[in-house]
């Protein structure tokens, strides 16, 4: 998949890259003289003879594994017009056969090592580098194994003709895969930014017509030019001996013959010499959009990250003030009939690293031109009387409390991380600092940047009138409802002629400064306690009934996750209240609670990581959380005001239904929002429990109701279960569960759900339908019924599903070249009634649907016959002891165990390593073979297929 970005456009193998842009824009600062920054002590770096450089780093987040990286300074800017998409389609050939591994025995090999394709085994091309990621085990074998891979990647790309023509499939499948309504508006606005730009002819996804075309000797021509020693990099942190594996890199990488050839040119974008504007629209488009542009002819280039002391500072003001003023945008976001439903201001960087200002709002047609006004009159109020110190120190400290949670957590920070940081430091020439250096600098230099500091920021807000470039989107059938471009210059132009502005008074509220709780809370009674020692748990249950388990940990430093839930949910909300139901959890978040309304609330957040985020599932309802080990008190503080003082005025429901109403009014009539909500119906009915949200629903959505839901559902909590898994104190989560937990309303109710009967519909259901003008169709399947809930039932079930997953990606993927990815899955829901579904969805090209349908149920059935062979059984096997051993050392794992087990009331000892490791040395191909037939017996099978309406008339 491909995607833009303000600074950088990515074509991943897999899944998409993020952007880099703003990685490190919270790490500057300020020194009166040109001092580099300083790289991080911890890494060994070198440069062998033939050019090619090495970062290595030792790293015990996983233990037992290590990242390893082949980092090339190429990319789709180094093609020539003949090799449009070839950067990104040699990246492809790197999986389809090297000199040690032919064919698809590099997979093979990987997937039986335990590597999963996807998740740690990786690839991107972007403009300016490819990037090959790769984990494996530190043992000796396996971590010399992954260096051959990085070596074969490097210099022994095989290129087998029939690979090249199977993986040609492929690579026009993703560009396929994200053909659609926002694709084509990029198409058209693109062009009107980037006029003249060498990047808008090297998008890294190419040209469809060289792709289809373009011979071995022309792939192969630019592997040879550009993969070279001295424009590349290995990159290897995690559980290992940097010594021993330096000089392994040395004798292995050290042998590549020096080549040469010319260095990647850096290309500047043409920056506009008059004012450019458009309109522009689709029959697709779900909304209506702004976008102002303001390009300036950098001196340089900008870096992604600072080099220097002096560019810290740049870009640390910089940063400070796009969050301060995107921070104002919150207020307008919450009025009674908003102007927008989502907005953004602020610098960033252009393809080719120029500065570049931008405006943009998500709103209505009818509110385009206010919305515009109100965003451009924030810019002009600040740039004509700054920011206030208040907003500045918040600011200030937001940053540093982000930076001082990295900084405590490095040591049990993954090594993933660092890797990916090591190879964006190589290709992009920008330092590499440790997490406390970070830190330790940005508390240093933000003290000393002041009010006077940000002036000069806002004062270089482009002036010239000429580098503008105005965009507005919509839907096509709106297109007469959308301002005149000469409408809007007009209002930017006055609006920057016109008087100050008088600053807003609210901006110097003080609520934020105010504790969370007023009332004098008593800490009640813990009412029984006991431990699980072998387990490293505590169970304890306060006089309200509310019970709570805790496992402290050490896997992660300065990282607390909760979550909670009460058995009911929205299955007691009758059906002419479930409009509320549904948005329930949404407006509760947007209402705020006590005395802090919405603004106050993100006020009152700066500075801080604490998250807690309410729900009110079908059968449940409770909270799910996290925080830093200083911020559990704001986290149970938060769990008391969501329960006790919900704030559900007026006026910010009104605020909610408006947005939503902004995102429905368009969506409804887009072809892939239909379809989606076609399935629903096609599965369950017209219930409105199992619908897509509607328009015509908004006008339910009631203040009084929402509170009627809230006491029904939150003003009992008896039965509330909560657990917590990281890095606390005990005593202290005792202590505050008593204040807190232990003054939450309890009346002694003990329910549970109200089967409500909403599964899926039984039979054989075909549903095929047309929608969509990109040439693609759409296919789902889904089998289901009921199932037999045991542990053994429930992992062979999953191990079948990991099999199958493989099997199919392989056939519809590799050798049918037919889709760029598909989505296997298969649940198990253990209430009303234990049932599972397994849900099989791709894309494909019209022509091929029939086809590759027919291939996906073939396989299946094939599946089931004879189960999978041994190289497969091995694979899954494999991955399961390695993920298994990943899990343990992960928070999130430990929190989804003890939460369903305490929740179902299963036995711990199913926790132990041991007691799984049994359950995979039990696995067979008989059994996965079984459990396919049970699951896939077509019973109740349901097929759902969007095909294309036809092609857009030009």
């Amino acid at each position: 998949m491909q995607r833009v970005m303000h600074g950088q456009f990515i074509c991943s193998h897999h899944y998409p890259k993020y952007s880099l842009l703003v990685v490190f824009v919270l790490f500057k600062g300020l020194m009166l003289f040109a001092q580099s920054l300083p790289n991080d002590s911890s890494v060994r770096t070198g440069q062998l003879p033939n050019g090619l450089r090495y970062y290595l780093k030792a790293n015990h987040k996983p233990a037992g594994y290590a990242e390893l990286r082949l980092a090339i300074k190429a990319g789709s800017l180094q093609e020539n017009n003949k090799q449009l998409g070839l950067a990104h389609f040699v990246e492809h050939m790197a999986f389809n056969g090297t000199r040690h591994f032919p064919k698809n025995e590099l997979i093979n090999y990987l997937e039986s090592s335990g590597v999963r394709f996807g998740a740690d085994l990786n690839a991107y091309t972007s403009f300016g580098e490819t990037v090959y990621q790769l984990q494996v085990r530190k043992d000796s074998a396996h971590l010399h194994k992954g260096l051959l891979v990085l070596e074969d990647w490097a210099t022994g790309i095989s290129f087998d003709p029939k690979e090249v023509e199977k993986e040609r499939g492929v690579v026009l499948a993703e560009w396929r895969s994200r053909q659609g309504p926002n694709q084509r508006l990029e198409d058209q606005y693109l062009p009107l930014l980037y006029r003249g730009s060498r990047r808008l002819q090297r998008l890294p996804i190419g040209d469809t017509a060289i792709i289809k075309h373009a011979s071995v000797a022309t792939l192969k021509q630019y592997y040879q030019k550009w993969y070279r020693p001295d424009l590349m990099a290995i990159v290897a942190v995690g559980d290992i001996d940097i010594i021993a594996l330096e000089q392994e890199i040395t004798r292995r990488f050290g042998r590549i013959p020096s080549a040469k050839g010319p260095k990647p040119r850096t290309y500047s974008n043409t920056i506009n010499s008059q004012r450019r504007e458009k309109i522009c629209t689709d029959p697709e488009a779900a909304f209506c959009q702004a976008f102002l542009y303001i390009r300036q002819k950098a001196k340089k280039p900008w870096p992604v990250a600072a080099r220097t002391y002096p560019e810290m500072h740049e870009f640390l003001s910089r940063n400070l003030y796009n969050s301060m003023l995107n921070r104002r945008l919150i207020r307008l976001q919450q009025q009674v009939d908003p102007p927008f439903t989502f907005a953004g201001l602020g610098y960033g960087s252009d393809w080719g690293q120029n500065p570049m200002f931008s405006l943009s709002t998500f709103t209505s047609e009818a509110k385009l031109t206010t919305a515009i006004t109100l965003l451009w009159q924030e810019v002009q109020k600040v740039k004509q009387q700054n920011f206030g110190p208040g907003e500045l120190a918040r600011q200030k400290q937001e940053f540093l409390n982000a930076l001082l949670q990295q900084a405590n957590a490095e040591e049990t920070t993954a090594s993933a991380a660092w890797a990916n940081q090591l190879s964006d430091a190589f290709a992009n020439d920008i330092p590499y600092l440790s997490s406390r250096q970070r830190y330790e600098i940005t508390q240093e230099l933000l003290g000393k940047i002041t009010l006077d500091d940000l002036a000069k920021v806002i004062q270089s807000v482009p002036e010239n009138k000429n580098s503008r470039v105005l965009i507005l989107t919509g839907p096509e059938k709106n297109r007469s409802k959308l301002p005149t471009l000469s409408k809007v210059w007009q209002l930017l132009d006055s609006l920057e002629n016109s008087a100050p502005q008088v600053l807003d008074t609210t901006q110097n509220s003080t609520i934020a400064d105010q504790p969370w709780v007023d009332e004098g809370l008593i800490p009640q009674a813990i009412q029984s306690e006991k431990t699980h020692p072998e387990f490293g748990v505590s169970e304890f249950r306060l006089s309200n009934g509310i019970r709570i388990v805790a496992k402290p940990t050490t896997f992660r430093k300065d990282q607390i996750l909760m979550i909670s839930s009460s058995p009911g949910g929205n299955s007691w909300v009758p059906d002419s209240l479930y409009v509320n139901a549904a948005y329930f959890a949404d407006v509760l978040q947007q209402g705020g609670m006590g005395k802090f309304d919405f603004v106050h609330y993100q006020e009152k957040l700066t500075g801080k990581s604490v998250s807690l985020v309410p729900y009110l599932g079908e059968l449940e309802e409770g909270f799910s959380g996290s925080c830093r080990s200083t911020e559990l008190e704001d986290l149970l503080a938060l769990v008391y005001l969501y329960t006790v003082h919900p704030r559900f005025d007026t006026n910010s429901v009104s605020s909610f239904r408006k947005r939503q109403e902004n995102v429905l009014k368009n969506m409804l009539s887009t072809p892939y929002y239909q379809f989606a909500d076609l399935k629903q119906r096609v599965k369950y009915g017209d219930t409105p429990r199992r619908g897509l949200n509607r328009l015509e629903d908004l006008p339910k959505l009631s203040s009084q109701s929402l509170k009627q839901i809230h006491q029904d559902r939150f003003g009992d909590l008896s039965d509330l279960l909560l657990v917590f898994v990281g890095d606390f104190d005990l005593d202290q989560l005792k202590s505050l569960a008593q204040l807190y937990l232990g003054n939450l309303p309890a009346a002694g109710r003990k329910e549970r759900w109200q089967d409500l009967k909403l599964d899926l519909k039984p039979g054989h259901i075909d549903s095929v339908s047309r929608g969509g003008l990109a040439p693609k169709t759409l296919v789902e399947y889904t089998w289901h019924g009921a199932f037999d809930n045991t542990a053994q039932e429930r992992y062979r079930f999953s191990s079948m599903v990991s099999a199958l997953q493989i099997r199919l990606r392989e056939i519809l993927r590799e050798q049918e070249s037919g889709i760029y990815s598909l989505s296997f899955n298969g649940n198990v829901e253990y209430h009303p009634r234990p049932v599972y579904r397994i849900t099989l969805g791709f894309n494909t090209e019209p022509e091929r649907d029939e086809e590759l349908m027919q291939k996906a149920v073939a396989a299946i059935a094939d599946f089931c016959k004879n189960g999978p062979d041994e190289l497969l059984l091995q694979k899954i096997n494999t991955t399961q002891r390695e993920n298994r051993q990943k899990s343990e050392q992960e928070n999130s794992f430990w929190l989804a165990q003890l939460h369903q087990r305490y929740k179902e009331g299963m036995a711990l000892d199913g926790l132990k390593t041991e007691k799984y490791l049994e359950l995979v040395e039990g696995l067979s191909a008989n059994a996965i073979q079984a459990a396919a037939q049970r699951y896939f017996d077509d019973k109740n099978r349901i097929k759902l297929v969007l095909k294309p309406q036809g092609a857009i008339k030009k």
